[in-house]
């Protein structure tokens, strides 16, 4: 039998995990692969000449898949500037890569950054059903502009 202590500690942990999951899927919007298409991968880092860049959001988008719709991926980075993005449509079942254009720091909509400490990159990448490495994107470094604060933890 469970003391009422230990059955609220359980119960706030259950509830903070339950929450935290929710926060991370809410974060980006993914549109899944079709069912019957080769999927591929990708996963890299985001640096900038100060070092590995955390929580950075990088965005795929491709026009025209087999539904003749846009799909768009999106990741964010973890506290050492890796990403992961699985599942990624080919746009058909025999299918071993697709051309999709990334968006770090920004959307395919805005050029504007989305972190304002950092610049912007947008290009082409190849999204393959057996990947051959990592890829690597660099940012550079902007610093803060006249509103935002210096945050006396960073280099």
């Amino acid at each position: 039998m469970l003391s009422v202590q230990t059955f609220k500690r359980r119960a706030a942990l259950v509830v903070c995990c339950s929450l935290a999951v929710a926060a991370m899927a809410a974060g980006c919007s993914t549109v899944g692969p079709d069912a019957s298409n080769a999927t591929g991968s990708l996963d890299g880092t985001v640096n900038s000449d100060r070092g590995c860049v955390p929580s950075m959001e990088i965005h795929l988008w491709c026009a025209g898949t087999t539904q003749d719709t846009g799909l768009e991926y999106c990741a964010t980075t973890d506290a050492s500037g890796e990403f992961e993005l699985d599942d990624i449509d080919l746009g058909a079942p025999d299918a071993t890569s697709k051309t999709y254009q990334v968006y770090v720091n920004r959307t395919r909509d805005s050029a504007s950054p989305l972190n304002d400490w950092y610049g912007t990159y947008s290009g082409a990448v190849s999204i393959e059903r057996d990947p051959s490495g990592a890829v690597s994107f660099q940012v550079c470094w902007v610093g803060p502009t006249s509103s935002q604060p210096v945050d006396p933890l960073l280099p």
